[in-house]
């Protein structure tokens, strides 16, 4: 015992050295079996192919044109699609000579669909009277000639989302916007124009022009962002503290003004929602409470107007199509 006192630190060293030889060789012997294992595996390779060149094995005359016809009919058939995109989905419109033959049809497409919403009394006001062509109808001076296929194709697209809700029977048309104005984003094999539009409209009516849009049959929109809100409708009973409840007043919803307004159907519904939210206001004014809605003022089965902030995206083709005539005489 008095040994080991009097050499611990020797003991100690010497189980410290012994671990560590203990470890290398473990090391060691897991190192040698990975090096046998690839060694194994090398050996193999070098073998098959040594047989392949032994045996001289190649491509068959058969096998090539096998190959050769599957690469032909691969790039047939991608060529077709591309071609059926192209024919489908490629914007047609008719460019104008100049910019004062140019800025005249602008102004008359722009009346034009001013006519058809107004026929089919749909609402549009301030933001939506140009289209998202302000910039362009009001300006002092002609477009160049340079931007007048531009300025035409994003005609081609407005025109197109007003009439699908036109015919989706959307109840007003609030804003109309085209962020990128002139400009697409351009990608390997199409294009994308961003149109954003918000409407008024039932739920149903809403829906319907959503769907509508996804499956136009010449013109490819991708449906981006949605926003929906329907605010909730109430009976107009005054509250308890002296607050008049209104469905306008409490969804906040200034966009409804327009629509209390149209006459029809509900026409005397709408007025009266119109009466309680101006008399709300002058609550307001008056320093007077609004009462948050009830559970017993709600009107559960009056059918909603919402109102829908939608982001479209129209993907465009670009591909290049091969001349067959071409192709068939080379």
């Amino acid at each position: 015992m008095e040994t080991i006192k009097k050499n611990w630190g020797f003991i100690a060293i010497s189980l410290v050295c012994f671990a560590l030889i203990a470890f290398m060789v473990l090391k060691c012997g897991g190192t040698n079996e990975e090096l046998n294992t690839s060694k194994s595996e090398y050996e193999k390779k070098l073998t098959y192919l040594d047989g392949v060149g032994k045996k001289q094995l190649k491509l068959t005359e058969d096998n090539v044109n096998i190959a050769k016809k599957n690469s032909q009919v691969t790039s047939a058939g991608l060529s077709s699609v591309h071609k059926t995109l192209m024919q489908r989905f490629k914007l047609n419109y008719k460019v104008p000579g100049d910019g004062a033959s140019a800025l005249r049809e602008l102004k008359e497409a722009i009346l034009q669909m001013q006519k058809q919403l107004d026929d089919k009394e749909i609402i549009w006001d301030g933001k939506v009277e140009y289209f998202s062509f302000d910039s362009i109808a009001k300006s002092a001076t002609l477009p160049t000639k340079e931007d007048l296929p531009l300025i035409f194709r994003q005609l081609t697209i407005i025109k197109e989302v007003v009439k699908v809700a036109i015919e989706s029977k959307v109840t007003s048309i609030v804003d109309i916007r085209r962020p990128m104005n002139l400009r697409v984003q351009e990608e390997a094999d199409y294009t994308i124009t961003p149109i954003e539009i918000t409407v008024t409209a039932s739920l149903e009516n809403g829906q319907n022009f959503v769907n509508a849009m996804s499956n136009q049959e010449n013109f490819l929109f991708f449906l981006r962002t949605i926003e929906i809100s329907a605010p909730d409708v109430s009976t107009g009973v005054v509250g308890d503290l002296g607050g008049t409840s209104s469905s306008s007043s409490r969804s906040g919803n200034l966009r409804m003004n327009k629509l209390d307004e149209m006459e029809g159907g509900r026409g005397r519904d709408r007025r009266s929602r119109t009466e309680n939210r101006e008399q709300s206001t002058r609550s307001k004014a008056e320093g007077l409470v609004d009462v948050p809605m009830k559970r017993q003022e709600l009107l559960v089965y009056d059918k909603k107007e919402s109102t829908w902030i939608l982001r479209f995206d129209l993907i465009e083709p670009k591909y290049e199509i091969p001349d067959e005539k071409k192709a068939e005489e080379e």
